[in-house]
């Protein structure tokens, strides 16, 4: 089985999964200052990155488990290795990759959206940075890859057979 239908099983399965966290706290932080503060601001309309590192840096600083949440726009979905390295560099260890997707009242995908391709690529690459790093980083996505796989055939064929 190769990478692509890993990640297809595992959109097929995630949804009847239930795993949990590693971390009880959640930072929402999409890449480099660059990327972060390209769509999330406060209502000056001044960048949120700086407070978020400064977020970051006490919950280490606390010994604080907490796992980022990072959303793919247009800004970051074209940069894994730029974004992976990031998280990688402040020694993040529990990741969740969110694929943004807004629509307008017509059903036409907003500017920031990405598409179903783009996320695709992005995982695929990583994954590839990833897996060397598998032992140190949880990726959520990832976890529910590894989870789908060791459910047992019968519970499996329920659940596709009931979708």
């Amino acid at each position: 089985m190769n990478r692509r239908s890993l990640i297809a099983l595992a959109f097929l399965v995630a949804p009847a999964l239930s795993l949990a966290s590693h971390a009880a706290e959640r930072i929402s932080l999409d890449g480099p200052e660059a990327v972060h503060d390209l769509y999330r601001f406060n209502k000056q309309g001044k960048g949120t990155w700086k407070q978020v590192m400064r977020g970051i840096e006490t919950m280490q600083k606390n010994k604080v488990e907490f796992n980022v949440l990072c959303v793919l726009s247009q800004a970051n979905v074209n940069k894994p290795k730029e974004v992976y390295r990031f998280f990688r560099s402040l020694g993040i260890e529990y990741l969740q990759y969110i694929p943004l997707s807004e629509f307008d009242a017509e059903g036409n995908p907003l500017p920031f959206t990405i598409t179903p391709e783009q996320y695709g690529r992005f995982l695929c690459e990583i994954f590839d940075l990833w897996w060397p790093d598998r032992r140190k980083v949880r990726i959520r996505v990832f976890d529910n890859i590894a989870e789908a796989l060791t459910v047992s055939p019968v519970l499996l064929e329920r659940y596709l057979s009931e979708g």
